[in-house]
């Protein structure tokens, strides 16, 4: 599944296609931008952004899930790094358990080698 749309239709289309998914944000990548510090569901991510900051739910975003990822980038921010990952079945890795996330483009990525 890949969406090009705004963050808010975004959010909508997971709520609707994975009702239990969960979203972690990417600190680094969102630093000083209003969201939620600890995982939520898309349904809360909405309420708090309708309450702290409405006009990020207008800005471009892409979702992708596939088999190697489920993600959310924020267009504007960035096409490469994702601005959140997507737990779709709800169950995060445990902190012992938890992929390394990249905070910057792989080199093969900043070379046009990638996905």
């Amino acid at each position: 599944m890949k969406l090009d749309e705004i963050f808010q239709i975004c959010l909508l289309a997971l709520l609707n296609r994975h009702p239990r998914s969960v979203l972690e944000s990417n600190k680094a990548m969102l630093e000083g931008i209003a969201l939620v510090n600890e995982p939520a569901s898309p349904r809360e991510v909405l309420q708090m952004l309708q309450e702290r900051a409405p006009h990020l739910l207008q800005a471009p975003a892409r979702l992708v899930i596939d088999d190697q990822r489920s993600e959310i980038y924020l267009l504007e921010v960035s096409e490469v790094v994702p601005a959140f990952w997507v737990y779709c079945e709800g169950n995060l890795p445990s902190s012992h358990q938890k992929p390394q996330r990249e905070s910057t483009p792989h080199p093969a990525l900043l070379l046009g080698l990638g996905r």
